[in-house]
């Protein structure tokens, strides 16, 4: 699984983010059996994107997802991305507190270039955001279950937090 990993740029750290730095939240929503996520990232310098707090949990009813959603500090402050599958959930959260939050652009290939941007860069995770430091490890490529190959396709799985990582950074590439 080792040489399948996606994201090998990463480590765990705690890092002071310079005064007045600007946080890119994302949001992931889960559905039945998959959790909501959310986190927030700055970039620093060019090249290091530094998490510092995540929210992640399974079965959230919309009513619930503000709270949820703001363990994450100020996150209500920034303008946030989220999951545009779920429009519906993104109205809720713009009448309920979150009114900057909109939808992320997906398409042909935009989770290939949201890979891509985010492996070029130093991404450092604070020790508290352990669901993204757990993604990050596992997050793969396929395998032929035939001859053991690494595929050219991602994995759908072990992607909540680095879906909304995705999301938050958007715009910055």
């Amino acid at each position: 699984l080792s040489e399948a990993r996606i994201f090998r740029n990463w480590r765990i750290a705690e890092m002071d983010p310079p005064d007045r730095v600007i946080w890119y939240p994302g949001i992931d929503f889960g559905f039945s059996q998959d959790p909501t996520a959310a986190l927030r990232a700055c970039l620093i310098g060019d090249r290091t994107l530094y998490v510092d707090y995540e929210a992640w949990e399974v079965g959230v009813p919309n009513e619930a997802l503000p709270a949820l959603l703001h363990k994450v500090p100020d996150i209500h402050k920034w303008p946030s991305r989220a999951d545009s599958a779920r429009p519906e959930t993104i109205d809720y959260l713009r009448r309920n507190g979150f009114p900057k939050i909109r939808g992320a652009t997906k398409g042909k290939g935009s989770v290939e270039d949201g890979i891509s941007f985010l492996q070029g860069l130093d991404i450092v995770v604070h020790p508290r955001c352990a669901n993204l430091a757990r993604e990050l490890g596992a997050y793969a490529y396929k395998i032929d279950k035939r001859t053991g190959g690494i595929l050219p396709e991602v994995e759908d799985a072990n992607n909540h937090l680095i879906d909304a990582l995705r999301y938050a950074v958007e715009g910055l590439h």
